[in-house]
């Protein structure tokens, strides 16, 4: 025997041919290898001299297919069963299922070892069965028996009665109904012996990857693209392999679920497979190593089970873990009292931290002013596709709702999100900051009366008070002061506020400008008739509306210019013991001192003799409206008394007071009108009553 080597290059792959020389017969074993990153396996061809019989084509029964001499899956005919009979009405019945390759060049179809036979028992396994030869057979779409297929397409394998037979004599299938009739369906192709060419024509493309998290210990990789070799027609089996180079190893592996690619084929139309070289699938890898720099490995091999043996390989370039910290803030937006902040924070940092809170601080305080903890994922398939490296891109969204508070009306907000470990997310964490800013740049303090007058008895006010400054202070205080003295007069407090849709329109900025308006009816006090009036609008924290509040100081205003104390006796006399008076009394003084009475007064004891309250019925005067239009009560500013006298008051000087007054009784806070006339009473006297 000789042996000679030589060693030579075609294209990038390096070839070594070894000749050896036996009596009679040459054989030629050829090895090639890619000088770049491709992968190939050894494949062997062998040349002997030796004439070699021609396949052929059997149409032939089972029956006649069996030959002693033939290595072929025929079905053989007549096969005795040497198994002693037994009573199978009490058998259990089980299924099965013919598994193996479905794809393979029609000269492997004659290997049974490529097989094997899963018996089921209420679908659970419990046998798995490896033909011999001869317990296979294969039929054409015609239903014949093809002993030796020559040429490609479709065929059905099945289980022959010799297989049968042989299961049943398992000793593990005893007592159980075997089921007869197992078949799959299988595609096959001619067989190829590549050449050197062929291993240069191995093409490949990445184009697409993402990483997501599949459960608490899983991560899967989804992987897109193309494999196109003509090795593949002696290696059709696909492979995808995820290399670790962070940790130096392969981590998984999983079988090619081919996809069509026209594309890849009208470009590489002479690359056998190309149709069929797309795969698009997730592959399933240890979560902990998702964060690793990893490489996709796309091979075809002879290897159905395991994606060894004859192989060639295309490394796709390394896909490097994203090991930076990203986010970013979409929109922060005022909504029904409350901001809603929108964003995302991406990041393979979070990793084993599944707690996500959103900090709000206050950057112009230095502090923290709230969090808000277990903030719910949302959807984001857009950072999947700008970061498919990170682990949970694709849910890395955030929209949450944050309470309005008063720190966020003037000074700088800076939202933090942070991924942590643990519920109360203050330790073993990671934080993003994003810059700080203003949430409310309407910086403004506005107010306006839209009217102060007196409806009613009462004093009407309606206008508005609109500021940011009011979001945390919800107590809304009118105050009335004495705009000379700045004597309080008044305060009003309530929580109701004015819709005024108009005044949102007017100030979008405002966040609580809708609800800035007032319109109440307040109890008249003395002092407001007579004396400018300064009204404050005042939003408080607290309801006494005493401390933390912002104030609107209106101009003073003036209910009546005309404050004159004007009135008129019209008559003032006396018969026998009454003393009669009517007249008017009209000033704005009255205003708040809502008691009107008349006192009869003994100018000569300087003593009060007698009062009575003027009642409404007998105070309307519309001729003193008219001629004192200005005046707050003119137009019920009369009176018509009596009042009774005694003998004892004869020879008295009499005179008679108008008083406005807020006190039921006639005393209290009053404004007086002295009027001048003056009676003497002459009460005769009953001499008798003095007798007695």
């Amino acid at each position: 025997m000789k042996e000679r080597k030589k060693l030579y290059k075609a294209g990038k792959l390096w070839v070594t041919a070894t000749l050896v020389a036996f009596a009679g017969i040459v054989v030629t074993t050829t090895s090639a290898s890619a000088d770049d990153n491709t992968v190939v396996a050894t494949p062997q061809t062998s040349q002997v001299n030796s004439s070699v019989p021609a396949p052929s084509t059997s149409t032939a029964t089972p029956a006649d297919a069996t030959s002693a001499t033939q290595n072929t899956l025929a079905q053989p005919a007549n096969t005795a069963v040497s198994y002693a009979a037994a009573n199978t009405t009490s058998w259990e019945t089980t299924t099965s299922t013919l598994n193996g390759p479905t794809k393979l060049p029609s000269n492997q179809v004659q290997n049974p070892r490529n097989y094997t036979i899963g018996v089921y028992r209420n679908e659970t396994l419990i046998y798995t069965y490896h033909p011999q030869l001869g317990d296979l057979f294969i039929t054409n779409q015609a239903g014949q028996v093809v002993s030796q297929p020559t040429t490609a397409g479709t065929y059905r394998l099945q289980l022959s009665q010799q297989g049968l037979s042989n299961m049943r004599r398992v000793p593990d299938l005893q007592g159980y109904t075997l089921q007869s009739n197992v078949t799959t369906t299988i595609q096959l192709y001619q067989p190829y012996t590549p050449n050197t060419q062929d291993y240069q024509q191995n093409y490949g493309s990445l184009d697409g990857y993402s990483i997501r998290q599949t459960s608490a210990t899983e991560a899967a990789i989804h992987v897109a693209g193309w494999h196109a070799s003509g090795a593949s027609s002696l290696m059709p089996y696909g492979w995808l392999i995820v290399f670790d180079n962070t940790r130096g190893r392969e981590i998984k592996r999983v079988a090619i679920d081919p996809v069509n690619r026209p594309d890849v084929q009208a470009a590489y139309r002479n690359v056998y497979g190309s149709l069929q070289s797309g795969f698009n699938q997730d592959i399933i890898i240890p979560l902990s190593a998702a964060g690793d720099d990893l490489t996709i490995i796309a091979r075809y091999s002879s290897d159905f089970i395991n994606g060894e043996g004859q192989r060639i390989d295309h490394w796709f370039n390394r896909i490097n873990a994203d090991h930076g910290n990203h986010a970013w803030i979409d929109s922060v937006q005022y909504v029904n009292g409350h901001f809603q902040v929108n964003g995302w924070h991406a990041t393979n940092q979070a990793l084993g931290k599944n707690h996500h809170t959103l900090i709000i601080w206050d950057a112009s305080q230095g502090r923290e002013l709230t969090r808000i903890p277990d903030v719910a994922a949302v959807a984001r398939p857009d950072l999947a596709k700008a970061y498919p490296t990170i682990l949970g891109a694709d849910h890395a969204g955030f929209s949450v709702d944050v309470p309005l508070l008063p720190a966020m009306v003037t000074d700088n907000i800076q939202f933090i999100s942070r991924y942590s470990s643990t519920a109360d997310s203050n330790r073993d964490y990671v934080d993003y900051w994003f810059a700080p800013q203003q949430l409310l740049s309407d910086h403004r303090n506005q107010g306006y009366l839209d009217s102060v007058n007196v409806q009613n008895g009462k004093l009407h006010i309606a206008g508005w008070h609109a500021t940011n400054q009011s979001i945390g202070r919800p107590y809304h205080t009118l105050i009335i002061l004495n705009a000379q003295t700045g004597h309080e007069l008044l305060r009003y407090t309530t929580k109701q506020y004015a819709s005024r849709p108009d005044l949102t329109r007017a100030f979008p900025g405002i966040v609580t400008a809708g609800q800035s308006g007032f319109n109440v009816d307040l109890q008249l006090v003395p002092g407001m008739g007579n004396q400018p009036l300064q009204i404050v609008s005042r939003w408080s924290a607290t309801q006494d509306a005493n401390s933390n509040y912002v104030d609107y100081w209106f101009a003073p205003v003036t209910l009546y210019r005309d404050t004159a104390n004007r009135a008129n006796l019209d008559s003032f006399a006396i018969q026998g013991n009454v003393v009669y008076a009517s007249g008017w009394h009209a000033t704005s003084q009255s205003l708040g001192r809502p008691y009107h009475y008349l006192l009869l007064f003994d100018r000569t004891t300087n003593r009060e003799v007698q009062r009575v309250k003027v009642t409404a019925a007998n105070s309307t005067r519309p001729d003193v409206a008219r001629a004192f239009p200005d005046t707050y009560n003119a137009g019920q500013s009369g009176f018509n008394a009596q009042f009774t006298v005694q003998p004892a008051l004869n020879g008295h000087e009499l005179v008679v007071l108008s008083r406005w007054t807020d006190d039921p009784a006639g005393n209290g806070n009053a404004v007086d009108y002295w009027f001048g006339q003056t009676v003497t009473p002459n009460v005769p006297v009953d001499k008798a009553k003095q007798l007695d």
